[in-house]
Order: C-alpha cells, then sequence, then structure tokens
C-alpha cells in the first residue's frame, strides 16, 4: 500500500493538532510529576549498574542458590529504593549483558536523578515516535489519532511509573528503515541494536533487514551489539552463564504470574491443563504469523513491515507485560491510521485494550485473558489491512 499523497514533512497543523500537542506535552511533564515515585524497573537498571561497576558477577541474583541469603543486587536495591522493608526487596534484572553497558552511566547519578534521566527519556522516545508517525498521517485521521493517544495515557503513566525501556522498541519501530541518507540507515541500526539488547527478541528483526537487504542497518546493529557484549565479557565471562539461567526462570514464573499478559499466563487462569501446552501454544501462534505475512505482510511497505514485526514478535513472548501493547502501536498508525474508512477507528480501538491491559493489572478478571487474544488479533489484521485499499470517506468524496 503507497502511502498517502498529501502526507506532510512537518509537523501537522490542523484542528486537532493543539489538542495532539497538548498530550504530547502531558506525557513530557509526567516524569517530573513522577519524582519521588519508587520505579521498579528503572532502579533495578540502577542497582544492575552500580554491581556492574563493583562487583558484576553478582549483577543476576535469580541466578543463586534460592535459600542464600539476601543476595548483593537485593541489599542495594533496598538502599537505593529507600525501603524499610528489606526483607521483600525484588531486584529483577532480566536485560541481556550487553545492555549493562547501556545503564553504566547511571551509576554516577544519585537514585531519584537516575530513575529521571530513565523517565525522561521514555517519555522523550514516545513523544517522538508520535511526531514521526503523526508527519505521516492525512489530516482528516488528527482526531482518530488524538483519540488513540487519549486511550494510550494510562498506559505511558503506566510504563513511565515502572522506568520501563520499552519505548526504545516503540520509537525503533516508528522510525522503520527507509531512511534516505547512510548517516539515517546507521542511527536506525543502532537504536535496533539497543533494542535488541534491552529485550533481545528484537534480534529477530534481523531477518527482515537480511531480507530487505538493510545491510547498513545490519552492519551497524550487529556491531553495536557485537561491541557491548565483548565489553561486559571481558569484564564478567560468566554473564551469559547466569543470564541463561535467569532467562529459563523467567519464562517458567511468567507462566504464573498473574501480572504477565502473555498467552502462556492468560490462558491457564481459565483451563489449568493449558499450562502443558506452552510449546504447541507458541508453534501454531508462530505459524498463524507466518501465514500472515506470507499471505500479507510482505506487500506492505517496508516501514509498515518492520514495525509489525517487532509487534509479532512481542506477541510470541512468554514474558509480555501491558507495555508491549506500545510497541503495536506504530504498525497500526502506519497501516491503519493512514485508511480513510472506518478501519481507522481500530486505532483508539486497540487503545483502550490497552487501558483495560493497565485497569486490570494483576486481577483474576476475565479481562485479562482477552487482552492477550486481543493484541494477538490485532497482530493478525495489520497486514491484511495494511494492504487493503482504502475508500474514502463521504468528506473525502466532497472534498
Amino acid at each position: 500500500m503507497m502511502p498517502p499523497s498529501n502526507q506532510s514533512t512537518t509537523v501537522p497543523v490542523g484542528p486537532w493538532s493543539n489538542a495532539i500537542v497538548a498530550v504530547l506535552v502531558l506525557w513530557m511533564i509526567l516524569p517530573m510529576a513522577l519524582l519521588g515515585r519508587f520505579a521498579q524497573d528503572g532502579t533495578a537498571f540502577t542497582v544492575a549498574a552500580d554491581l556492574f561497576a563493583e562487583n558484576p558477577e553478582v549483577v543476576y541474583p535469580q541466578a543463586q542458590v534460592q535459600d542464600a541469603p539476601p543476595s548483593r543486587i537485593e541489599q542495594r536495591y533496598c538502599e537505593r529504593a529507600a525501603r524499610a522493608d528489606c526483607a521483600a526487596a525484588r531486584a529483577d534484572f532480566v536485560s541481556p549483558p550487553p545492555f549493562l553497558a547501556v545503564v553504566a552511566p547511571l551509576t554516577w547519578l544519585p537514585t531519584w536523578l537516575g530513575v529521571l534521566v530513565q523517565r525522561v527519556a521514555a517519555a522523550a522516545m514516545l513523544a517522538a515516535s508520535v511526531v514521526v508517525l503523526w508527519r505521516r498521517l492525512p489530516r482528516a485521521n488528527d482526531g482518530v489519532l488524538f483519540a488513540a493517544l487519549a486511550m494510550l495515557t494510562p498506559l505511558v503513566v503506566h510504563t513511565l511509573v515502572l522506568g520501563q525501556n520499552t519505548p526504545l522498541l516503540v520509537l525503533s519501530a516508528a522510525l522503520g528503515t527507509t531512511a534516505t541518507s547512510t548517516r539515517g540507515r546507521m542511527l536506525r541500526g543502532a537504536l535496533w541494536g539497543v533494542a535488541a539488547t534491552a529485550k533481545l527478541f528484537p534480534l529477530a528483526l534481523g531477518g527482515v533487514l537480511v531480507l530487505r537487504r538493510r545491510w547498513t542497518m545490519l552492519l551497524a546493529g550487529i556491531s553495536l551489539v557485537a561491541v557491548l557484549s565483548a565489553f561486559v565479557t571481558i569484564l564478567e565471562p560468566g554473564l551469559w552463564a547466569s543470564f541463561r539461567t535467569v532467562t529459563g526462570k523467567a519464562l517458567d514464573v511468567a507462566t504464573r504470574n498473574p501480572y504477565v499478559v502473555s498467552f502462556d499466563s492468560a490462558l491457564p487462569r481459565v483451563w489449568p491443563s493449558a499450562r502443558e501446552l506452552a510449546t504447541p501454544s507458541f508453534v501454531l501462534r508462530a505459524g498463524l504469523l507466518g501465514f500472515v505475512w506470507w499471505r500479507w505482510g510482505r506487500r506492505l511497505t517496508q516501514d509498515i513491515e518492520w514495525a509489525w514485526a517487532y509487534a509479532a514478535v512481542a506477541s510470541l513472548s512468554a514474558n509480555a507485560w501491558p507495555h508491549y501493547f506500545l510497541i503495536l502501536i506504530p504498525a497500526l498508525v502506519l497501516a491503519v491510521g493512514t485508511r480513510r474508512d472506518k478501519t481507522r477507528w481500530l486505532l483508539p480501538a486497540f487503545a483502550a485494550v490497552g487501558a483495560i491491559a493497565v485497569l486490570t493489572w494483576g486481577s483474576s478478571a476475565p479481562a485479562t485473558v482477552v487482552v492477550p487474544g486481543a493484541y494477538l488479533a490485532t497482530v493478525l489484521v495489520v497486514p491484511i489491512l495494511g494492504v487493503r485499499p482504502t475508500k474514502p470517506s463521504p468528506v473525502d468524496v466532497i472534498s
């Protein structure tokens, strides 16, 4: 599907522009409003950076014996979080070892400032993603975009409260692969590399870059990952063994964790024996995604295909959290938000599902089972709508 002919190369101006800008300004203000609010993930990143500089072999406490005394990272986590219940302190750093090199500068900052930097960076990346995508929409759809952003705000607040790094993936998905300059392709590749060090599963998108012969992006991303990996390996070779242990435990815990919103966690809530079907479920979902890509996805524009690939790979993760819903937004905006028929309202509808995921987070409500199903269904529909010709609305015809 070709981009709309009236795409703008500047920030849009229209009746909904002020409302959209107001939402983005609100997102940028949120980190300041959250000053003093505990950031579970952001604090864990800061503590991991501390111990990586001091004693790298204790960065992954989950790899240690369960009955051992409180680990160094748990003790430091308690100190950094200024918590009174030190015995219950939890510090789950589960990112790949190369991400330690990315967060290492946080050790130079006091806790509150390190968390603030992470939250500001996350808010800026989300706002930048929206601006990049907004410039590609027809002005008639600004109202649809505003409705989606308003619905997404609870999910954005949730992401910033945690101090999560998911916005890295959102920005990488939004920027796409079709930069016109070598520098632009290298920057996109480097961002993809950083995203892969944060969550690991974005590495699978290297297949898309090979398929589309985006060699500059591929080289930039792989080179960055290789350099960061070499850096942490030289300092502590045992980090990789600990990470493998932690990953295995994390996937097992995810299937029993009410806060995880993946299929592997949700299905056993209504069908307990489904816990034993994790592998067949993964194969079935991967097969569906592969069929949809073969039938429709490979005909998408390269930027939509790239954004969709991010969302598709995330949908296969057993360790998915509500903030993963943000990863699908770039693909939805590019494939659905550019349409001129009623299907464009799928964008705010999906954003509402993300809000439900936050509002029901950790509960046993039926909605927690519906949420991962809605995510997968949306991922499967996006390529179909992305290649389907759009019918102009009556307003477009009259104008």
